[in-house]
């Protein structure tokens, strides 16, 4: 039950909002409509929001004339609420936002509890949920949706964008540390799921790791190895930063002369904000709680690299869903994770063994395995492919080409970049836009 006490303290804000265009903004900082029970409160609310984007008058007639031509409003209740005589926002704005907030508590509260009733959760999807659940209250306690928003915000935007681009010679995206690369994509955008996929030995993980090193040297990145223990990816990191075999290295067989390099090259990889997390069968839900924990501790991350999907969990653990099901479950929640913390995502996928069976090996879109989700829910899909790996006689020895199959935002090609597999690095060649079809070969 709502208190009386609540209502008032609502109504006496929306009130003085509705003279005071200041007080409102000032309120509007901090408190957003989910902290309003009343759902007249909520509506009268959103349609002050509504007015101030337009530039029009948020006077008591003029919200209502707006609320009445959305729809059906109850009048009568709308003037009890402006009646309210304003007695000034900050000290309601406060009150409010403490009740709303508790009431997102409780809601949480319910929704896990909702959760362990249904016994179909795994214990550890069922505290990862949990964690991000309680997690993103105190990630968003002082933060409201960016809701409707003038065109004119985002296009002045792109057009600084342009400018800074045009003056500096910079991508708009993070950088991946090799050149070409670069050029291609346009960078690694925020908000934007990367799909790099590939069949194994090609290199995909030696790619991700590499990116994923060049762009921790500025911003925080979190590298999610399925797979691939952390030992052995400071193995590869310390090979790629020192020209060291990553076999000797492995195999502790390193030469004299050469530990003076891995030495400094250890100097060198801990000034990477580069975070790896190894945890076997990591879900969506671990690793937006894992992200919100970084948060908590005021760190904000720059990138998300996962190794790969087809390792992942689900959510609900049983046999009533297909793993084409649920790997699609799987992709829509990589792209909102992406959404939410406003960083590129990249996920590692596997491809489809009919890949080994065509004369020409180099990757299509319809080789991802499992979900046709996977291409839909992407905004660009990378596959890395090295011809010297199918033909000894190969004239690209030392190459790999990374064909991006589908960009959402630019053209698709090939980039061709120097590999060495002894070091795990790849490298930037001249850069080919090649005529590789938007639907395939």
């Amino acid at each position: 039950m709502v208190s009386d006490h609540q209502l008032n303290a609502e109504a006496a804000l929306l009130g003085g909002a509705m003279v005071d265009i200041k007080g409102y903004l000032e309120a509007r900082a901090t408190l957003c409509v989910a902290d309003f029970t009343d759902p007249l409160h909520r509506q009268i609310w959103e349609a002050i929001g509504e007015l101030v984007e337009k530039g029009k008058s948020t006077l008591a007639t003029d919200v209502l004339s707006h609320l009445q031509s959305k729809g059906e409003v109850n009048e009568e209740r709308f003037l009890q609420v402006a009646s309210h005589i304003p007695i000034g926002t900050s000290g309601l704005t406060d009150k409010l936002k403490t009740s709303g907030t508790r009431r997102q508590i409780e809601k949480a509260i319910h929704e896990v509890a909702g959760w362990f009733a249904e016994g179909d959760v795994e214990n550890d999807e069922l505290i990862a949920k949990a964690q991000e659940t309680f997690l993103s209250l105190g990630a968003s306690s002082h933060e409201n949706r960016n809701g409707l928003e003038l065109i004119s915000g985002p296009v002045e935007e792109a057009i600084n964008d342009i400018e800074r681009i045009q003056k500096e010679g910079e991508t708009t995206g993070l950088k991946s540390g090799i050149s070409s690369l670069d050029k291609s994509i346009g960078g690694f955008k925020p908000g934007a799921l990367y799909i790099l996929a590939a069949r194994p030995a090609m290199g995909k993980t030696a790619l991700a790791l590499n990116i994923a090193s060049a762009v921790s040297l500025r911003d925080h990145v979190a590298f999610f190895s399925l797979e691939m223990p952390k030992k052995q990816i400071g193995q590869r990191l310390l090979s790629s930063y020192s020209g060291v075999s990553v076999e000797r290295i492995d195999q502790a067989t390193v030469q004299t002369d050469e530990i003076p390099s891995l030495f400094s090259a250890a100097e060198s990889i801990k000034e990477n904000r580069l975070w790896v997390d190894d945890s076997a069968a990591s879900s969506v839900s671990y690793i937006k709680g894992q992200l919100r924990l970084l948060q908590s501790k005021q760190i904000e991350i720059g990138m998300v690299v996962i190794d790969y999907l087809q390792l992942m969990g689900g959510s609900k653990k049983g046999a009533r869903r297909s793993r084409e099901q649920e790997v699609s479950e799987i992709s829509r929640s990589l792209k909102e994770l992406a959404k939410d913390f406003d960083c590129p995502v990249i996920c590692l996928s596997q491809l489809n063994r009919g890949v080994e069976s065509r004369p020409n090996k180099r990757p299509l879109l319809s080789d991802l395995r499992e979900s046709g989700s996977i291409e839909q829910d992407a905004d660009m899909v990378l596959f890395v492919y090295r011809d010297e790996y199918y033909h000894e006689e190969s004239e690209d020895k030392g190459i790999a080409e990374v064909i991006i199959a589908k960009n959402r935002s630019g053209r698709t090609g090939t980039t061709k970049l120097a590999f060495s597999g002894e070091t795990v690095r790849f490298y930037a060649v001249d850069f080919h836009a090649e005529d590789y079809p938007r639907n395939g070969w």
